[in-house]
């Protein structure tokens, strides 16, 4: 199926991929919540300057060791840090509200058996339709960007690498989160350029990334 999917598809894919991510983070850039419509009233200046922050530190290689932090990484740092020393400094009311505190197994898990609980005396009949829909959509998107991802590491020099592969391995990682309760596993062209940025180059700098998430 790679085959078939030319290089200006995903060029476009990767590009408008980022204009949409860019639109959406304007509302969080202001100090409100994701997909919202700032209005003038509403807007918390300081926000814009733990973002400032965060882009200073990405766009300013620093001297010595720390050169080797990855700049997305410098720059989440540096944010965090700001919103943290501002919020000490009682001014919360200028910034915007927080993440919340991640899900935990045990709600994950109660979330599974109240679903599982209702299967029973669910009809499938109205809902096929729409299932497949989604299917074929997000089916889709990952295809795309795990496709975009192998282009990404193109751009860095890198041989072209086997993508009927990856796309196998990325079914059975689907088929995997679908039985656990997950969401859709693709591959991620901002996680794949921050990796070979960082200096991973084999498969176990993606497993160690994957022990990182499952930890945090």
């Amino acid at each position: 199926i790679a085959a078939f999917v030319p290089y200006p598809v995903l060029s476009g894919f990767l590009n408008g991929t980022a204009v949409l991510l860019l639109i959406s983070q304007i509302g969080p850039l202001l100090g409100r919540p994701l997909g919202t419509v700032p209005v003038l009233s509403d807007i918390r200046p300081l926000a814009a300057l733990v973002v400032a922050a965060g882009l200073a530190a990405m766009m300013f290689r620093p001297p010595g060791v720390l050169a080797r932090i990855p700049g997305v990484l410098r720059a989440l740092i540096a944010a965090v840090l700001m919103d943290g020393a501002l919020r000490l400094a009682g001014l919360d009311a200028w910034l915007g509200p927080l993440l919340g505190a991640p899900p935990t197994l045990e709600g994950h898990v109660a979330d599974m058996a109240a679903g599982i609980a209702t299967l029973p005396g669910l009809s499938l009949g109205p809902l096929l339709p729409h299932l497949l829909l989604a299917v074929a959509t997000v089916s889709v998107l990952i295809v795309l960007e795990t496709l975009g991802s192998a282009a990404a590491l193109r751009e860095f020099g890198q041989p072209r690498a086997d993508l009927d592969r990856d796309l196998r391995a990325v079914a059975v990682a689907n088929v995997a989160a679908g039985a656990a309760g997950g969401l859709p596993a693709n591959g991620s062209v901002v996680a794949t350029a921050l990796c070979f940025a960082a200096g991973g180059r084999e498969r176990l700098s993606a497993l160690s990334r994957g022990v990182g998430v499952l930890a945090a």
